[in-house]
């Protein structure tokens, strides 16, 4: 930790790890303070019992805590935002800003029955795949680039087919339990990539830049995993945000 920096806090998304951010660490080591997290249940993070949003919150929490820092500009792509969220709900003062890169919002109104019906068969339609196509199918359809394939295809290799739905199952159960309605006060920086077609997070994407009247900046050339497709339009959003941030 060097005195007077500002601290990013990248959370990463579903069945990930830390190493999804390669590109935004090597562009921001020598500029912030950088904390990567292996949320639980992921990564180094593996095994882990009783997952829970508002756990993560409380370990993001006892971190930043470890580390000295009483503040921090949260990070999180995909299911990395909702840690980054609970973590704001429960700590708002420990906020600067959120950056949302390719995820959702926390709020019951965004979330429709079938929504949730959804959600539920992440699961057992993962059970249908052999464990080689799932990790390539999945690998695939959030990556537009070799470099995003390659780097999910080498996550991916570390784990068997139990634990990326052991994963699935506590990411979008859990979510569904503890979803909750929020009030945020901090800016937020909205990122998508335009060949974002998981599920509905683009859908979601324009009523949350509605809702909060903030834009929603399309990533060029880019699919779900945007930070790793187009890094660098990626990391340049993120450094005029947390510059107008800290000014």
């Amino acid at each position: 930790n060097i005195e007077n920096r500002t601290t990013l806090f990248f959370c990463h998304g579903l069945t990930a790890d830390h190493t999804i951010f390669e590109k935004q660490y090597e562009y921001f080591k020598d500029k912030y303070n950088l904390i990567l997290l292996d949320i639980p249940m992921h990564g180094l993070s593996y095994p882990y019992k009783n997952f829970s949003y508002r756990d993560c919150a409380d370990i993001i929490h006892s971190i930043l805590i470890k580390e000295n820092i009483n503040e921090a500009v949260m990070l999180g792509m995909s299911m990395g935002g909702y840690p980054c969220q609970f973590f704001a709900h429960y700590y708002p003062d420990s906020v600067i800003g959120f950056v949302a890169i390719d995820t959702t919002p926390l709020g019951l109104k965004y979330y429709s029955k079938s929504d949730v019906f959804w959600l539920k068969q992440v699961k057992p339609m993962a059970k249908l795949f052999s464990e080689k196509l799932l990790k390539k199918e999945m690998a695939k359809s959030i990556s537009e680039t070799e470099y995003s394939f390659n780097t999910m295809m080498k996550i991916y290799n570390k784990a068997d087919k139990n634990r990326i739905i052991e994963q699935m199952d506590i990411a979008y159960g859990y979510f569904i339990e503890e979803n909750i309605d929020v009030d945020f006060f901090y800016p937020i920086l909205l990122i998508i990539g335009e060949k974002d077609h998981t599920g509905k997070v683009r859908k979601y994407n324009d009523e949350w830049a509605k809702d909060i009247r903030a834009p929603l900046n399309i990533v060029p050339n880019a699919s779900h995993f945007s930070n790793g497709d187009n890094p660098s339009f990626v990391n340049k959003k993120i450094e005029e945000f947390v510059i107008a941030l800290t000014k």
